[in-house]
């Protein structure tokens, strides 16, 4: 029951998911201010991250204009956000927010290099690497069957779109997670993930070995990208 004083220039925020263990005394001493998802939505996420673009440099709005298409073609347009809240389960529920946060995130991650260097990739490049960030950041969470359900939305989706193109060449059995575009590549052709040949050491020390597998070199690929970020 502490009590902390305050200066009348000093305001707190809190931004909480729900009051359900909110206190009587605490909701009534709060103005509450309640936006509904339906409402807002993740627009004005992509919205305010493609404005900030140029602030990293003037001509990275050529970089916002197109990957603002992406957007609106590919996640506004067929509505794919109320596809995945209604069709595809995830093993952690999270609101479309954050969905679309790490969307952005992984686009962040895969560019960092070529914002640092002042380069301008070309429209299909900036496609692939949108294409990689909206499949991982919406079904990354998912189980397998729940990524080739999302998979196949996603092909349909950017074939109607007129973006065929950008997807990758999947083999049969095989979906969009099996590949990643080459982050070498200023054109990011997709290639498939390849798994480094694990040799042992020769003082073996079990507890600190981690042989490599298709799983931790995705993990270690999206952990290095998401590093980079400058914060």
């Amino acid at each position: 029951n502490d009590r902390i004083p305050m200066t009348d220039n000093c305001k707190i925020v809190f931004e909480v998911e729900n009051l359900n263990n909110a206190s009587p005394a605490t909701v009534s001493r709060a103005g509450i201010i309640y936006v509904s998802q339906s409402d807002l939505g993740p627009e004005p996420v992509w919205t305010t991250w493609l404005k900030r673009r140029t602030d990293h440099a003037a001509s990275r709005d050529v970089e916002a204009d197109m990957i603002g298409k992406c957007f609106d073609k590919w996640i506004k347009g067929p509505e794919l956000f109320d596809f995945l809240m209604r069709q595809i389960q995830t093993v952690m529920a999270m609101n479309d927010t954050v969905f679309m946060n790490q969307v952005l995130n992984l686009l962040d991650g895969q560019l960092n290099k070529h914002v640092e260097a002042g380069e301008i990739l070309s429209e299909i490049a900036y496609k692939r690497v949108t294409l990689f960030a909206i499949s991982w950041a919406f079904a990354g969470l998912c189980e397998t069957d729940m990524r080739k359900k999302f998979n196949e939305k996603l092909f349909e989706v950017v074939t109607a779109a007129g973006d065929a193109a950008a997807l990758p060449t999947v083999a049969e059995g095989l979906t969009i997670f099996e590949y990643v575009p080459d982050i070498e590549d200023k054109e990011k052709n997709w290639i498939s993930w390849s798994v480094p040949d694990w040799k042992p050491p020769k003082k073996l020390n079990f507890s600190s070995l981690l042989i490599p597998t298709l799983d931790s070199v995705r993990i270690d690929f999206i952990m290095t990208i998401m590093g980079q970020i400058p914060r």
